[in-house]
């Protein structure tokens, strides 16, 4: 036998306490006395007992001492190992994605796997350890391995529904994570999107919903035309298995545009489009009305694209070939300086400071600092590394002269090399952010390709939004949203409001759960974001066959039936204690003497 709760053995002090008490206590007999003289005699039968008299059997000393030990032991919740039906450990993990939001029947799926997780919990053995866990985009563990059933019951209802959509690998890892580090643990998915991989023996796949009818946005984007007005495109499509009819409305700015009747077959899409005049709000909001099982995919909205205007700065004696790339971005205009402000886009044609100011940087000849010889004369093929900057970039084949060795500093990423050398590279250092070229630009093959004017239009759309702003105007619910600035921003959002500070130049808001316009601060000036759930996956409410459990060669697994769990009996040690109790009550309202104004006459 074992004690769950050993601790608790620390009420079992009050037994000393009680003997004490009855050992001290007054022995008061009823006496009648004809005269007062005879109150010294009756006084002195009342004095306390001598403290070294030997303690007298007690009925109700006994059951109190009972009631005491059982309801001691039982706060210490003593068990004993046993085999069970259930597992010893158990892991709930409960999809939250946007899809569970979905209402069937009056219900929500999320409360349907809530009442499945209750019933696993009721039905676990006495002594059993539960894990709680929710998981979407990713998985977060609302309540690590334990006993309190109680506890894991307030972590079901503290489950939301998140307005993002389900990554099946983040719960999938976190299950082969418990599954490898815990041999005896079960682990429950509850969900509407089962795996796609067959299960293992230890993992069970719980359906929490079913077919549902539901038409939802898919498509709304917008751009800007030549004679500044905007075409728009709004995509709407049937999930379910019956026709349907619904009205699309559009607004910008709060103010009706448009309202057309959509009609779609069971599974049809239709596209829309628009045309919106030059002037008004930059926000535009599409709207489904009328219901259906899933609500978050009957809005959506878009910013339309602002004419911006990016002012690079050029420092140095002046280099044609990388002032007219850097000039063919639209939007971008070349300023020339000697001295550049902190933000912005600066490229530097001859001789760098170095540690760099804080902003973007493109640097055609490197820091004194990091040269380790001299500029070598021989010429190099280009070997391009793979990297997001580098996106249709056409470097391979290109042949390059005039290498200059370098030592680059740490957390430096190398895109290109010319034989061992590094000949473009990205480099961080707290707020600035330099592309590196060490090479020379006229001994070179990209000012005869279209490799250059690619490269810088990539470094200012990843590094400055394309001149559109410090953040994008469009984003997805779950993904962290980078702000590039150095101040510190607002982010007011549909149920946040948040200050986020700037550090190397970003300011992240981690995890937006929710959909709709975010607005975005920084000092005077605010850019809005629309947040929107166009994903398939969790518009689809139709009901999907998991991957079927395979055989796997090897020992058999555990039988569910022959797991190791714990008995308690603490239920009937606090049983025992509550009737000894009574029975204590029930003997002293017996002995009590009977009043004289409860006699008859």
């Amino acid at each position: 036998m074992s004690l769950l709760e050993p601790t608790a053995l620390a009420w079992l002090g009050i037994l000393p306490v009680l003997v004490l008490l009855w050992r001290t206590r007054l022995r008061r007999t009823p006496a009648r006395v004809s005269a007062g003289f005879l109150w010294e005699r009756a006084c002195q039968e009342a004095r306390v007992d001598s403290f070294s008299k030997r303690l007298q059997a007690n009925l109700l000393l006994f059951l109190q001492l009972l009631a005491a030990l059982a309801l001691g032991l039982a706060l210490a919740r003593p068990s004993l190992p046993v085999v069970s039906g259930s597992a010893a450990e158990m892991a709930l993990l409960i999809d939250t994605s946007a899809s569970m939001g979905a209402r069937q029947d009056g219900s929500t799926r999320l409360e349907v796997a809530r009442g499945q997780a209750r019933r696993l919990i009721r039905e676990a053995p006495s002594g059993a350890q539960i894990l709680v866990a929710s998981c979407d985009r990713s998985a977060r563990v609302l309540l690590p391995f334990t006993r309190d059933r109680s506890a894991a019951l307030r972590a079901l209802e503290d489950l939301e529904v998140r307005e993002v959509a389900a990554d099946g690998q983040a719960g999938w890892a976190l299950a082969a994570s418990l599954l490898a580090s815990r041999p005896e643990v079960e682990v429950f998915l509850m969900g509407d999107q089962p795996p796609q991989t067959p299960p293992p023996s230890r993992l069970t796949w719980i359906e929490c919903g079913g077919t549902a009818a539901n038409v939802g946005l898919v498509a709304l984007r917008a751009a800007r035309d030549h004679d500044g007005t905007f075409p728009l495109v709004v995509g709407v499509r049937n999930y379910g298995p019956r026709p349907e009819q619904r009205e699309l409305e559009l607004r910008r700015g709060g103010v009706l545009l448009a309202a057309r009747r959509v009609g779609l077959p069971a599974g049809g899409r239709q596209t829309l489009r628009f045309r919106l005049p030059a002037s008004g709000s930059d926000l535009v909001e599409a709207r489904l009305l009328g219901s259906d099982a899933l609500a978050v995919d009957d809005r959506a909205w878009t910013v339309l694209p602002r004419r911006a205007t990016l002012r690079a700065r050029v420092v140095g004696p002046g280099n044609l070939f990388a002032e007219r790339a850097l000039a063919a971005i639209p939007g971008v205009v070349l300023t020339r300086s000697e001295h550049p402000a902190g933000e912005g886009l600066a490229m530097w044609e001859g001789e760098v400071p170095w540690p760099l100011p804080p902003g973007v940087h493109i640097l055609l000849h490197p820091p004194a600092a990091w040269r380790r010889g001299e500029r070598l004369d021989q010429a190099f093929a280009l070997q391009p590394e793979r990297a997001p900057l580098l996106n249709e970039v056409p470097l391979a084949d290109l042949g390059v002269a005039g290498v200059t060795p370098l030592n680059l500093p740490p957390g430096s990423e190398i895109l290109a090399r010319a034989g061992p050398h590094p000949a473009l590279a990205l480099v961080r250092q707290g707020p600035a952010t330099a592309l590196v070229l060490a090479f020379d630009l006229y001994r070179s093959d990209l000012p005869l390709s279209p490799a250059l004017p690619l490269l810088f239009a990539n470094l200012v759309e990843s590094e400055l939004g394309g001149g559109r702003g410090p953040v994008d105007p469009e984003s997805v619910p779950g993904q962290p949203l980078e702000i590039r600035t150095l101040e510190p921003v607002w982010v007011q959002g549909p149920d946040t409001s948040v200050r986020l500070a700037s550090e190397a130049g970003r300011a992240i808001l981690p995890d937006p759960d929710r959909t709709g316009v975010y607005q975005v601060r920084v000092g005077e000036k605010a850019w809005p974001v629309a947040m929107n759930m166009l994903d398939p996956r969790e518009s689809d409410l139709a009901t999907r066959r998991p991957a079927p459990r395979r055989a796997r060669p090897g020992p058999a697994p555990t039988s569910s039936s022959q797991r190791s769990g714990v008995a308690e009996f603490w239920p009937w040690l606090a049983g025992a204690g509550l009737l000894a109790l009574l029975a204590e009550w029930l003997v002293d309202q017996r002995r009590r003497p009977e009043r004289p104004q409860d006699r008859t006459p």
